[in-house]
């Protein structure tokens, strides 16, 4: 490659091709999953690679929200128990009710967290 390649080509992407073998069974199946993805076949196939597992479906990735979703519902709902109790407490009510739940909401909050990333 001479200079002025060189330079019409910096900047831009440079796609290394990589051919892979597969039986006709085994195209359909990669399509497939990688259309259920919203990616490319040859897409696909790098991020399973990379990620050493498959790329969520569509499906799977709204599945993952919707939990999320419910985790957090179910954290605030803990906060606001838990707000309730400190409330509580002031008339008499065990403090180890209250340790409870704010070592439950401790955990809910490190989970959603967890999940938050994995999305």
């Amino acid at each position: 490659m001479n200079d002025d390649e060189f330079n019409r080509n910096r900047g831009k992407r440079q796609d290394n091709i990589i051919y892979v073998r597969a039986t006709p069974d085994e195209k359909t199946k990669i399509q497939n999953q990688a259309s259920a993805s919203s990616l490319s076949a040859s897409r696909f196939l790098v991020q399973a690679a990379l990620e050493e597992k498959r790329p969520v479906t569509e499906e799977e990735r709204r599945e993952r929200e919707k939990l999320l979703y419910l985790f957090h519902r179910a954290r605030l709902h803990l906060e606001q128990l838990l707000s309730n109790t400190r409330a509580m407490r002031l008339t008499g009510v065990n403090e180890e009710m209250e340790k409870h739940l704010e070592e439950t909401a401790y955990l809910l909050a490190a989970l959603s967290d967890v999940l938050r990333k994995r999305l």
